[in-house]
């Protein structure tokens, strides 16, 4: 991580950009309050080392539903932010 917020930093402070997100892609399943399986992906996006709503967290599945939720100071935050009931 420190070489990602040092690659973020290093974009914004010489002028090549005003703003830099990391992005993380997980893939997993899920099952749905049926009982059902889902495939889902889930994109987690990071701003700058110090904002204190850093993480966002997307949930989609293949069929288009999406899922997300308040941003949060931790991944940990920005996931259980996530309306997870939108893809059942």
């Amino acid at each position: 991580m420190d070489e990602i917020n040092e690659a973020i930093e290093t974009l914004k402070s010489h002028g090549c950009t005003e703003a830099a997100l990391e992005k993380m892609i997980l893939y997993a399943v899920r099952t749905d309050t049926s009982g059902n399986k889902q495939h889902v992906t889930v994109e987690i996006t990071a701003s700058g080392k110090g904002d204190d709503q850093r993480y966002h967290a997307v949930v989609s599945r293949q069929t288009g539903e999406r899922a997300s939720g308040n941003s949060g100071k931790t991944v940990r935050l920005a996931l259980i932010n996530v309306h997870w009931q939108n893809l059942d």
